[in-house]
């Protein structure tokens, strides 16, 4: 199982390779600034730019506290659908596809995490940050690299 979570894992880092450079430009401030606020290094921000499956407490931590700066959760609460796929829009506004297919991930992502009873917040990003790349590759191995 986890053999499978890290080779899609790496396809999705291949796949969203021509989004990084817009995802790393959108998330880049918050990251740097939680880089010091939970003690990550640069290896541990480049798993949140390639979105790669995060294998330490440090990259989960850091996962959460992106998107607590991005407004994406507050605490143990993720923002809406409609908020988190206004950041999803901005990453990937050049290809329609990948806007479908990210509007049917997302709201099952946000029911499965909502339904966890947990008060880590930085597991609760982790596995947001999970579903989300499972989910997504699950439905884009078949479409190539995005659009640039």
């Amino acid at each position: 199982m986890v053999r499978s979570i890290a080779l899609i894992a790496l396809f999705a880092a291949t796949v969203y390779a021509g989004y990084t450079p817009i995802y790393q430009e959108l998330t880049q401030p918050a990251t740097e600034e939680c880089q010091v606020h939970v003690g990550a290094n640069k290896e541990d921000a480049e798993k949140i730019y390639m979105y790669q499956i995060l294998s330490t407490q440090t990259q989960a931590c850091l996962q959460y506290c992106v998107y607590a700066k991005l407004g994406v959760m507050n605490g143990t609460s993720f923002a809406s659908y409609d908020y988190i796929m206004a950041v999803y829009r901005k990453v990937h506004e050049k290809d329609s596809e990948y806007l479908r297919i990210g509007e049917e991930t997302v709201q099952g992502c946000l029911d499965e995490v909502n339904s966890l009873v947990t008060t880590d917040t930085c597991r609760l990003a982790k596995y947001m940050q999970e579903c989300l790349n499972v989910k997504s590759m699950e439905k884009v191995t078949h479409l190539g690299p995005p659009a640039s």
